[in-house]
C-alpha cells in the first residue's frame, strides 16, 4: 500500500467521524430542547399554582372576586390590593406569551391558556386597570396582543 492509499483511507475515516459527530450533536441538541421545554412548562405551572394558592386565602379571594367583577364596589384599600393581584395574574400571562413567542411553548399548551386569559381580561376590573395605564409596564408585543384580545369576543 502506498502513501496515497493510506491518505485516502484516512480522509474517508475522518469524514465518517465528522458525520458521526454531527449526528451525535443533533441528538444532543434535540434532547436539550426537549428538556428546556419541559422546564419552561414546569416553571409556568409552578407560577400558576403559587398564584392559585395566594388567591385561595379568604381575604385575597374576596378582594380578587370583588375587584374583577364589580370594581366600583371596592374601597380604596381593596382596589389597591386588587391592582397588585391583577398585576401578578397579568405577569403570569406575559411570561406565557413571551415563552410562546420564543418557541419554548407549543401552540397546544399556549392557546388553551390564552383563551382563559382572554376571558379574564374581559372582566370589568381587569379591563379598567389595563386601559387605565397598566399596559405601559409590559412588553410591547404582549401589550399589542392583549389590546387585540380586548377588541374581540372570547371563544
Amino acid at each position: 500500500m502506498d502513501w496515497e492509499a493510506i491518505g485516502a483511507i484516512g480522509e474517508v475515516l475522518g469524514a465518517m467521524a465528522v458525520v458521526a459527530t454531527l449526528g451525535y450533536l443533533a441528538v444532543q441538541i434535540r434532547q436539550n430542547t426537549k428538556a428546556v421545554r419541559i422546564q419552561t412548562y414546569q416553571a409556568i405551572m409552578d407560577s400558576s399554582n403559587r398564584l392559585a394558592d395566594s388567591l385561595a386565602e379568604q381575604n385575597v379571594d374576596e378582594v380578587y372576586r370583588k375587584g374583577r367583577k364589580d370594581p366600583d364596589s371596592c374601597s380604596a384599600e381593596e382596589w389597591a390590593q386588587f391592582v397588585l393581584i391583577a398585576g401578578q395574574v397579568v405577569n403570569l400571562y406575559e411570561g406565557l406569551y413571551l415563552h410562546h413567542q420564543s418557541g419554548a411553548i407549543d401552540d397546544d399548551f399556549f392557546l388553551n391558556r390564552w383563551k382563559t386569559f382572554h376571558r379574564i381580561m374581559k372582566q370589568p376590573g381587569f379591563h379598567r386597570i389595563w386601559t387605565g395605564g397598566m399596559s405601559a409596564y409590559y412588553a410591547l408585543s404582549f401589550t399589542s396582543a392583549v389590546d387585540r384580545l380586548a377588541s374581540s369576543e372570547p371563544e
